[in-house]
C-alpha cells in the first residue's frame, strides 16, 4: 500500500503542491517506519549471546555471527556463506529482519524463530544437535533462560549431558543443504523439466519426485547414529529437549528483531522533503540530484517498484529473474523451499508455538495453508532481497555471482541470458538504460545504505 492509500496521509506537509505528488507518496511509504524498539528484555539478551556463542557449533567455532556479521551488514562479504564447510547460498543480510515473512532464499522457513534453528542443525554450517543445544543451556546458560521461560525441565538437568542426538525427518525436512545434495543426483536436466512442464504421466507431481528422490537415499553411519541416540531418549525427554529448543530460536529472533538500519539518506531526504514542497529543497549529504534521478527511474521506467516496493524494497515473494547457469546442477529456489517449509517439524503450525499469535497469526502462517507445491512458477525462483544497506552487503544474488551493484544492474539492463531452469519471470522487462541512467539508479541505490550501529556489536 502506497502512503497515498491511507487518507490520513494523501497530502503532503506543504498541501496540494507537493512539486511531485505521485512520488512523494511513494517516497513516503518506502520511508514508512514501523521499526520495533531497541532489543532488550531477558529474551533478546539471551538471544543475543547466543547469536555471538561459537559454542553453539560442532566445533566450538561457529557461530551466528560467523555468517552474521555486524560491520558488513549482518552478511559475510564472501560470494556463498562457509561454517563448517560452504553451503550454496549467498549470506542475506539480518538487518530490518523484523519486516520479514518468509526466510532463506528459498522460503524454506515460515518465522523468524524457525530460521534461527535451521543453521544449528544443517552438517555444513553449526553441525550441531539439539541435545547440544540443551547441554549449553544447562551448562551455561541456565540463568538466562530461566529469567526469559520459567525453569528448565528438571529431568533434563539432570540427564546433562545428553547425547549427540538428532530425529532422521529433521535431517530431511529441516537440513538446508541435505535436499540439494539428493537433487545433484537428478541426471538429465531435460527430463526434470519435461516433468514440470506437465509432461508426466501416472500422476507424478514434480516436487514429490524431487523430495522422493532425496528421502530414499541412505542415512550417513554418523546419521545412524544421531536418529539411534535420538530414538533411544524416552519420548517425554525429547519433548522437552525440543521444547527448549524452540524456545533458543524464539530468543535468537528477538535479538535479530532489533537489528534496525532505517537511517539511509534516502530516509533523511524523505523526512525533510517539505517545505517549499519541491523535492530539491530536501536534499542531504548522500542524496542529491543525481539520486532523485535514479530514485525517478526506479519508480517509473526501470519498474523496479513491482517487485522492490514498501519500507523493505521488498515484496517478500519469490521471482525467477533468469540467471543463467554456473554450477553443475540447477537450483530449483521456491519449488524446493516450499516443501521444505510443509515438511519443517518447527512451522508455524508446530504446537511449540500455540500461543505465539506472532507466528500462528502472521500472513507467512496464512499463506503457508494454501502453497501450490507444484507450481511450475516456483522453479527456480528467489525471495526478493531488499535493497536496504547494500552498500555493506555485496555480493549479491542468490548465489553471490555479482560483485557489484554494476553487474548486478547490467543483468537487468539486457536480460538476454537463458535461465538455468523454469523460465523469466514475465513481468521483467530489460531496461535498456544508457550509462548515465544505470549511474543515477546506483546511485540512488546507494543512498538506501545506513551506518552499521555500534549497538549491534557484541557485548
Amino acid at each position: 500500500m502506497f502512503a497515498g492509500d491511507d487518507p490520513a496521509r494523501e497530502i503532503s506537509p506543504c498541501g496540494q503542491n507537493a512539486g511531485d505528488p505521485v512520488l512523494w507518496r511513494i517516497v513516503q511509504d518506502f520511508a514508512r517506519d514501523d521499526a520495533p524498539g531497541p532489543a532488550s528484555g531477558a529474551l533478546a539478551g539471551l538471544g543475543r549471546d547466543l547469536f555471538f556463542d561459537r559454542r553453539l557449533s560442532r566445533n566450538g567455532k561457529v557461530a551466528c555471527a560467523t555468517c552474521h556479521i555486524p560491520e558488513l551488514g549482518f552478511t559475510d562479504g564472501k560470494p556463498v556463506g562457509e561454517g563448517l564447510s560452504k553451503v550454496d547460498k549467498n549470506t542475506p543480510t539480518l538487518l530490518n529482519v523484523y519486516r520479514g515473512g518468509w526466510f532463506f532464499w528459498d522460503g524454506r522457513s515460515d518465522s523468524l524463530a524457525s530460521q534461527a534453528l535451521q543453521p544449528l542443525e544443517n552438517p555444513l554450517e553449526h553441525g550441531f544437535t539439539r541435545t547440544g543445544v540443551v547441554n549449553l543451556v544447562v551448562r551455561h546458560y541456565r540463568d538466562a533462560y530461566e529469567a526469559a521461560f520459567g525453569p528448565l525441565p528438571q529431568r533434563l538437568i539432570e540427564a546433562e549431558p545428553l547425547p549427540a542426538a538428532m530425529p532422521e525427518p529433521v535431517r530431511i525436512g529441516m537440513s538446508a543443504n541435505m535436499l540439494d545434495y539428493g537433487l545433484a543426483t537428478l541426471g538429465d536436466l531435460a527430463v526434470f523439466n519435461g516433468i514440470v512442464a506437465g509432461a508426466w504421466s501416472g500422476g507424478v507431481q514434480p516436487s514429490a519426485f524431487v523430495l522422493g528422490h532425496y528421502v530414499n537415499r541412505p542415512l550417513t553411519d554418523d546419521g545412524r547414529a544421531l536418529s539411534s541416540a535420538w530414538d533411544a531418549l524416552p519420548a517425554r525427554d525429547r519433548h522437552a529437549v525440543e521444547r527448549v529448543y524452540v524456545n533458543i530460536g524464539k530468543a535468537i529472533a528477538a535479538f535479530e528483531r532489533g537489528l534496525v538500519a532505517n537511517d539511509s539518506p534516502f530516509d533523511r531526504f524523505a523526512r525533510g522533503w517539505q517545505a517549499d514542497c519541491e523535492p530539491g529543497s530536501a536534499f542531504v549529504d548522500g542524496f542529491g540530484a543525481r539520486e532523485l534521478a535514479g530514485l525517478r527511474l526506479f519508480v517509473g521506467s526501470g519498474r523496479c517498484l513491482l517487485c522492490h516496493n514498501g519500507p523493505a524494497f521488498s515484496d517478500g515473494q519469490f521471482h525467477n529473474i533468469g540467471l543463467p547457469d554456473r554450477a553443475e546442477r540447477p537450483d530449483y529456489g521456491r519449488t524446493a523451499g516450499a516443501r521444505r517449509v510443509l515438511a519443517n517439524p518447527f512451522n508455524c503450525r508446530s504446537p511449540f508455538y500455540r500461543g505465539d499469535t506472532g507466528i500462528t497469526g502472521s500472513e507467512t502462517c496464512r499463506e503457508a495453508a494454501y502453497l501450490d507445491t507444484e507450481n511450475p512458477e516456483m522453479l527456480g525462483a528467489f525471495k526478493t532481497p531488499t535493497l536496504r544497506n547494500l552498500a555493506l552487503t555485496s555480493p549479491y544474488a542468490h548465489d553471490g555471482r555479482f560483485t557489484s551493484l554494476h553487474e548486478m544492474l547490467d543483468h537487468y539492463n539486457t536480460l538476454d541470458a537463458t535461465p538455468a531452469i523454469g523460465h523469466t519471470e514475465e513481468t521483467l522487462k530489460p531496461l535498456n538504460f544508457g550509462d548515465r541512467e544505470l549511474g543515477d539508479l546506483e546511485a540512488f541505490l546507494m543512498s538506501l545504505t545506513s551506518p552499521a550501529a555500534a549497538s549491534f556489536t557484541q557485548r
